[in-house]
């Protein structure tokens, strides 16, 4: 128990986990908005799914 506390406290006094890294990722990303005029039934979507083939699936309430 006591070394818990002492490991927390050194984290917590170093303000970084040592096994973190930061890596520099470039900003490819492509965002398309998709709404009611582009043939979405509805503003809302509740859930998004991804599959490996690259196709993108949504629900909506409706």
């Amino acid at each position: 128990m006591l070394w818990t506390g002492i490991v927390a406290l050194s984290l917590t006094v170093r303000g970084d986990v040592p096994f973190a890294e930061t890596r520099h990722v470039e900003d490819a990303h492509i965002v398309r908005r998709w709404g009611v005029e582009d043939g979405l039934p509805e503003g809302a979507v509740t859930a998004l799914a991804r599959f490996p083939d690259g196709f993108i699936w949504l629900t909506t309430p409706r």
